[in-house]
């Protein structure tokens, strides 16, 4: 069901994340190119032939990427593993499609962090998304309000086992 993200993807991507807004950014091709260039972990499902969802994350500090939530984690730890984005289609909600991609990572996040970090829209509130986080096991760090004062957000952490723990 979850596989890697490929180039010839990206069209389609593009186009799920956009409609996304404003629950994630919006993105033009180069920056989505960009982004997934850096990250190591960019997965997506299938749905009736086309992507149906996406998780994009970024694994540590130190990537040339201008999102202020991302340097908000940076400022503060190395080591963690960073959602930027994770967008599932409306039509495939509640199907425990977030769960899976969650549990994916996981399994890759083994043996290289402790940590993921995540932030969710607070204003605009994104209810969905809070409370998936808050049940997957996410706790609030902190809420971060924007320069412009239209939009803040709950910046989320999810300590991981150490080996042999039990998993969210």
């Amino acid at each position: 069901m979850i596989r890697v993200m490929e180039p010839g993807d990206l069209e389609a991507v593009l186009e799920l994340n956009n409609a996304a807004v404003p629950a994630v950014n919006e993105l033009d091709e180069e920056s989505l190119a960009r982004l997934v260039g850096m990250s190591d972990f960019a997965r997506v499902v299938d749905h009736d032939g086309r992507v149906g969802a996406l998780l994009i994350t970024l694994s540590g500090s130190g990537h040339p990427y201008a999102s202020e939530n991302y340097a908000w984690f940076c400022d503060r730890e190395t080591d963690f593993i960073y959602v930027d984005r994770i967008v599932v289609h409306p039509d495939l909600h509640g199907r425990g499609i977030g769960r899976s991609f969650y549990d994916a990572l996981l399994s890759h996040a083994e043996g290289r962090t402790q940590r993921i970090f995540a932030e969710v829209n607070t204003r605009p509130r994104n209810h969905r998304s809070l409370d998936f986080h808050r049940r997957y096991g996410f706790r609030e760090l902190g809420e971060r309000e924007f320069a412009d004062g239209t939009r803040s957000v709950a910046m989320l952490e999810l300590r991981l086992p150490r080996a042999g723990g039990d998993r969210p």
